[in-house]
């Protein structure tokens, strides 16, 4: 055995979307999410202290929305159980009594919340919007700062928000770069490395070995050698999901490997340059 063949890939493909919609979303916002806000009024001229304080409920049809500085759809004054006064105790609303409002021309309602999210769900309390289920999480770095007319402004904090119970994640986005490394593989004198499928299940292998990555818990930056013992693919994979967050599926890692080694790996392999030494 020796060295007889250099494969360059050339990572030029465009962005690529590996998987379409689970179902049609004009009637069913699986990622809609409320955010229970406290806000405060400040005038521009003294603002030492707050000069009013509203607690809303704010709606957005995508929780996705809230991040990228996208409008509220919808909001409404939050109730404490049984009156309309303020300001709103949150932690106060039982399954039998919760804190209500109307988002969307729905009834919402919370109950249950704590300060503090459940060990292996982070779920800090569960809600409704219409019917639909929602379980609620602590947000407390969420804030937003707006002017309220030219003279007065409001600071607005969520300390918690509420998805659907039945969220889930409906498309997988692959992004590539335009990168060359040159992999030095070992194999037979003379044969056809182009049409060499040995040379192609070591770079399937090596995308799918994220799964073990995963599974081993390794550290991010290990990975698997690829190619002559000098090379190696590595991993950084996001562990902040835990077991029944709506976030969390236990076979994502699978199948996002299983996505990139069937749908991925053949465009990269019809675009790559390989040559015989």
């Amino acid at each position: 055995m020796h060295l007889s063949a250099y494969a360059i890939f050339l990572l030029t493909v465009a962005p690529l979307a590996l998987g379409t919609p689970i179902q049609q979303r004009d009637n069913e916002r699986l990622d809609e999410a409320v955010f229970l806000t406290t806000c405060f009024k400040y005038v521009k001229s003294n603002d030492a202290s707050p000069n009013g304080r509203y607690d809303k409920l704010w709606y957005f049809k995508d929780l996705n929305d809230s991040t990228t500085g996208q409008q509220y759809y919808d909001e409404s004054f939050a109730s404490n159980p049984g009156d309309q006064n303020h300001p709103v105790d949150w932690k106060s609303g039982k399954e039998d009594k919760p804190i209500t409002g109307t988002l969307d021309k729905k009834p919402f309602k919370v109950w249950g919340l704590e300060a503090r999210g459940a060990d292996k769900t982070n779920v800090t309390g569960y809600a409704d919007l219409g019917g639909a289920h929602m379980r609620c999480y602590n947000n407390s770095a969420a804030t937003w700062k707006m002017d309220y007319g030219d003279k007065m402004y409001i600071k607005c904090n969520a300390n918690y928000y509420c998805t659907r119970a039945s969220r889930q994640i409906r498309r997988t986005i692959v992004t590539t770069y335009s990168t060359m490394q040159s992999v030095p593989f070992l194999g037979q004198q003379n044969f056809d490395i182009k049409n060499d499928r040995g040379v192609m299940e070591q770079v399937r292998n090596a995308f799918l070995y994220v799964k073990e990555h995963y599974k081993r818990n390794e550290a991010d930056g290990e990975g698997i050698t690829i190619g002559s013992k000098d090379y190696k693919m590595t991993y950084t994979v996001s562990r902040m999901e835990k077991e029944g967050d709506p976030y969390f599926e236990a076979d994502r890692i699978d199948l996002v490997a299983d996505l990139v080694a069937e749908q991925m790996l053949p465009q990269l392999w019809s675009k790559d340059k390989i040559s015989g030494k």
